[in-house]
């Protein structure tokens, strides 16, 4: 999968190769850390920062989406940061080759819990929308308003939690007119 994509957005695969027991895969060198680590010590970016990561993020899907790929696990902990303060998407273990838009869905359901689309979770099949759910639903707003969704309490099971879209009249504090437009029109 990584072979066939390229994106100053997407980590790079340099090289891979297998033992007999084992399959190793030498990545770039990605030394500025995750996006949760710098998020959770912020406890919020300034909104001109999240809009930087978030667009970094758009085409970086958009890349994956050209190529037939969703990548289903998007979220703070698989975006690093580069030397240069750019981001990279990382970890596709849970992503999915050959999913043409409108040809056909996937079934599987993967993901991380508090980052799972409602499609996913209703098992009704799913496709490229999935990362836009992602994007626009859970890491955008919290990367904006803050980061209650990081607890440091014990974990709850979210798949027990109601699942429902945030009402689009509400605006949260703490982000600009613009910035709730955009994300408002994009539920």
């Amino acid at each position: 999968m990584l072979t066939k994509v390229r994106s100053p957005f997407i980590v790079e695969l340099r090289y891979a190769f297998q033992t007999r027991d084992k399959l190793y895969f030498v990545m770039e060198f990605l030394n500025g850390g995750e996006l949760f680590f710098h998020l959770h010590k912020e406890r919020r970016f300034p909104e001109e920062r999240a809009a930087f990561y978030a667009a970094e993020v758009v085409l970086a899907l958009e890349c994956l989406h050209r190529n037939n790929i969703i990548y289903r696990d998007l979220k703070p902990e698989n975006i690093m940061l580069a030397m240069d303060g750019n981001i990279k998407i990382t970890d596709f273990g849970l992503s999915k080759d050959g999913v043409i838009q409108n040809e056909g869905k996937a079934h599987t359901v993967v993901g991380t819990p508090d980052y799972l689309a409602p499609e996913i979770l209703g098992d009704l099949g799913h496709d490229r929308a999935v990362d836009w759910w992602s994007l626009v639903l859970r890491p955008l707003p919290h990367k904006l308003v803050g980061c209650a969704h990081l607890r440091d309490d014990v974990w709850r099971p979210s798949l027990l939690r109601p699942r429902t879209c945030p009402d689009p009249s509400e605006h949260p504090p703490g982000i600009s007119s613009n910035c709730y437009m955009c994300r408002s029109r994009s539920i």
